[in-house]
């Protein structure tokens, strides 16, 4: 995006209406959030631990028109996209990007011609779950908030030795404490964890019947299916002593019959590897019985947002990388 704003500026395009211009640099310009966002993150840092102004203002100025925008901009994003978003989960994507992002966008601002990506690799597993420290390199500075929390408490209660305002510290105490937690929950993202499947599987249930080595068959219905494999509700204990050689999807269209292996089995489900030597008329309709259902993306509804519940959940989120 920095790359077109420099290269082919929206403002200066041909056919372009005023509103798409625009909307065009208001989506380019996000992309810019990185300096900002790093700033806002240290700027209490500055007065706490160094005495230094970053606003030349009262502190009941600064919260008289900073509490209200907040709130505002706050519960209105909760109240027109409380289903699909939820508060302050932007705040976590920003802050794990923002050290990232600086220089890049710096460097390919000025130098257009010199920015470039790489495609990360797709289709990856992960035998064990671990802490990836070297994508939080730059978050590493969070202690420094610890000591500026407490040197301005300490501050706080001292004013009149230090000749501070009490106000002004306990705005700037708030604003470290309100980054602290943020900056430990996107530290808390790099916490991966354990990946063994290949594909996604999609919660559904679909009539099936399965195909014993002996000839015999059992019906069932599926509780999840992917491209790789499908979970089945257990119909009987046969898998026990005989051999089960495929699966049979039973569809308002007919049925698709596919080679499978048991991988898996407990008291209630059947955990079974489709054959990776599919031929390629089944394959193309299990694809569409995966991937084009008229109901295949379809999630259930989620609880609406509500900022104020929320809040507690991300102080945990940084407790989990504290």
């Amino acid at each position: 995006m920095t790359q077109i704003f420099r290269v082919d500026n929206p403002l200066f395009g041909r056919g372009l209406t005023f509103q798409q211009r625009l909307c065009y640099l208001s989506a380019m310009l996000y992309y810019q959030f990185a300096l900002p966002r790093v700033v806002f993150v240290t700027a209490p840092l500055a007065y706490l631990l160094f005495n230094l102004n970053i606003i030349y203002s009262s502190a009941s100025l600064i919260v008289s028109y900073a509490l209200p925008h907040l709130f505002l901009a706050i519960y209105v994003g909760s109240r027109m996209n409380g289903r699909y978003r939820y508060s302050f989960w932007g705040e976590i994507y920003d802050i794990v990007l923002a050290f990232h992002l600086v220089l890049p966008t710096l460097v390919t601002m000025i130098f257009p011609k010199r920015g470039k990506f790489n495609v990360t690799d797709k289709g990856g597993l992960l035998d064990v779950g671990y802490f990836d420290f070297t994508v939080v390199r730059p978050h590493r500075w969070w202690p420094a908030c610890w000591p500026g929390v407490v040197v301005g408490i300490v501050r706080a209660i001292g004013h009149d030795y230090f000749g501070s305002d009490p106000n002004v510290i306990a705005l700037n105490v708030g604003w470290g404490i309100y980054s602290l937690i943020f900056l430990l929950a996107a530290i808390a993202v790099a916490r991966e964890t354990r990946q063994v499947r290949k594909t996604i599987r999609i919660d559904v249930d679909i009539p099936v019947v399965i195909h014993y080595a002996s000839g015999i068959v059992s019906r069932s219905h599926t509780a999840d299916l992917s491209m790789g494999g499908c979970r089945v509700v257990a119909p009987d204990n046969r898998h026990l002593e005989d051999d089960i050689e495929e699966i049979e999807l039973i569809l308002q269209s007919g049925a698709i019959s596919i080679p499978a292996q048991l991988v898996t089995s407990d008291e209630r489900f059947l955990r079974l590897k489709f054959d990776e030597d599919i031929p390629l008329s089944r394959r193309r309709e299990l694809v569409r019985v995966v991937l084009a259902r008229a109901d295949a993306w379809i999630n259930p509804p989620r609880p609406q947002d509500n900022p104020a519940p929320s809040s507690p959940f991300y102080a945990a989120c940084s407790n989990c990388s504290g």
